[in-house]
């Protein structure tokens, strides 16, 4: 699905300075923060095609006109830390997951092959020209993937801010339903719900959700609070229950 995602963009007109903002149903991110990290990059990325560019130079004196793909000036993907909710929006897995979730790719050398983790091409083609006017190709290194810091993106995940019942029906058909220890929401979202001090709370990794926290209005995005306050205020048990 996702691959086909990518290809779709490719086909887009416009060349291939394109990437993929990977988003499931149940993330929120910043919007601000997300133009501030494209611009930053755009930065960067006109920053280190002129080094490359001049290496390139260097090395082949007698070609010019270097058609130099984006994926060796910007990164192929990148990475973002999350803050995941569990069971209602105040409160939080803590420690925060290790995991650092994919959100940004290149279409055109990337491929997804499970779940959502990617492969990408470690090197790509740059076309040049000699004075006779005949096309060369060198392969030069991408330029790989980067982990980006919260204050550019942070990806505030819902996943199990849901009743029990949602709950049910995403273990159905969710990419991981085979991994699900049996009786997890009986034996462990139940008990939560009654104390949330209950620990080892992650439903194929226990020991990956060690415990929850209390989530301040102020770590949500405007959009999340936005929502927060139209839907929950005055009862944070909105996802709790099976309404």
């Amino acid at each position: 699905q996702r691959n086909f995602g990518n290809e779709l963009v490719k086909s887009l007109p416009g060349g291939g300075d394109k990437r993929v903002l990977v988003v499931d149903g149940d993330e929120f991110w910043e919007g601000g923060g997300l133009i501030r990290l494209a611009s930053r990059i755009d930065e960067m990325g006109l920053q280190k095609r002129v080094e490359v560019l001049q290496q390139l130079q260097k090395e082949y004196p007698h070609l010019s006109n270097f058609n130099i793909p984006t994926a060796a000036y910007k990164p192929q993907w990148l990475r973002a830390p999350m803050l995941t909710y569990f069971g209602n929006l105040r409160s939080a897995v803590d420690p925060p997951e290790s995991l650092q979730i994919l959100f940004w790719v290149d279409p055109y050398t990337c491929d997804f092959f499970s779940h959502r983790e990617i492969k990408c091409e470690e090197f790509v083609s740059v076309t040049a020209t000699d004075a006779r006017g005949d096309v060369h190709t060198i392969q030069v290194p991408s330029l790989g993937g980067n982990y980006v810091d919260e204050s550019f993106a942070k990806c505030h995940h819902l996943s199990y801010v849901r009743t029990e019942r949602e709950l049910r029906n995403k273990f159905a058909s969710f990419e991981h339903s085979g991994e699900i220890l049996e009786g997890w929401i009986d034996r462990k979202f139940r008990r939560w719900k009654e104390d949330m001090t209950e620990e080892n709370l992650h439903p194929t990794k226990p020991e990956a959700y060690k415990r929850t926290r209390a989530v301040g209005l102020e770590e949500m995005p405007s959009e999340l609070r936005s929502y927060f306050f139209q839907k929950c205020y005055s009862q944070y048990k909105a996802f709790e229950g099976d309404d």
